[in-house]
């Protein structure tokens, strides 16, 4: 199965989608999927290979402010609106890009921070498949970024070209604060010299939460 089975990309944006399936054992198995769009090309088929392996669902809890918030996606879900991952948002999420400003969005996208208010400090609890590396698409200027499932250092991050990176990372705790680490549902400040990608990618022993 794939989630979503459908979607809406704007020009230049990315999408992710949750593939699932169920092998008959632990031999490596093929597929396909066909992607049915509107631009030239259609339609595109990606050849998947993968082998069974248990993969258990985490549950991450997200300590959210009065007010607003820097968030981010912290693992696959099947539902990735964010009124079903952040229920108790009273804002719509914004996002952020160099060329336009802030734009609302609807659904979740790994790898991007978005702006959401809450009228109470609370913990908000997500539940799904964890992701403990990521490649996210950055442009010239400021990007808001998401995070992983586990925390990380920011001297980990390393970028497509090399070296790109050209500000301190920025979290924001009721005010804008420089910091060393990634955590997990939170979304980041950083500026780039070109457009580019950055790496993000969890070495260590991950963490029960």
């Amino acid at each position: 199965t794939v989630t979503p089975s459908n979607a809406v990309i704007q020009r230049s944006a990315s999408k992710a989608f949750v593939v699932t399936f169920a092998p008959d054992s632990e031999q490596t198995e093929t597929g396909t999927i066909i992607f049915t769009h509107n631009a030239a090309g259609s339609p595109d088929t990606v050849t998947l290979e993968g082998i069974g392996v248990e993969t258990d669902l985490v549950i991450l809890n997200a300590s959210l402010l009065k007010g607003w918030n820097l968030v981010s996606l912290p693992a696959l879900v099947a539902n990735d609106s964010a009124s079903n991952i952040f229920p108790a948002a009273i804002s719509e999420a914004y996002l952020y890009d160099v060329n336009i400003g802030y734009q609302t969005s609807a659904n979740l996208e790994v790898g991007v921070g978005y702006w959401l208010k809450f009228d109470s400090a609370r913990t908000t609890s997500v539940t799904g498949i964890p992701f403990y590396e990521d490649t996210i698409n950055v442009k010239t200027g400021w990007n808001i970024i998401g995070s992983l499932s586990d925390s990380i250092q920011f001297e980990s991050v390393t970028s497509i070209p090399e070296g790109i990176i050209s500000s301190q990372l920025f979290g924001y705790n009721a005010g804008y604060f420089s910091s060393e680490m990634l955590e997990p549902a939170r979304g980041y400040w950083i500026k780039v010299n070109q457009d580019g990608k950055l790496v993000l990618r969890y070495v260590g022993s991950r963490a029960t939460h």
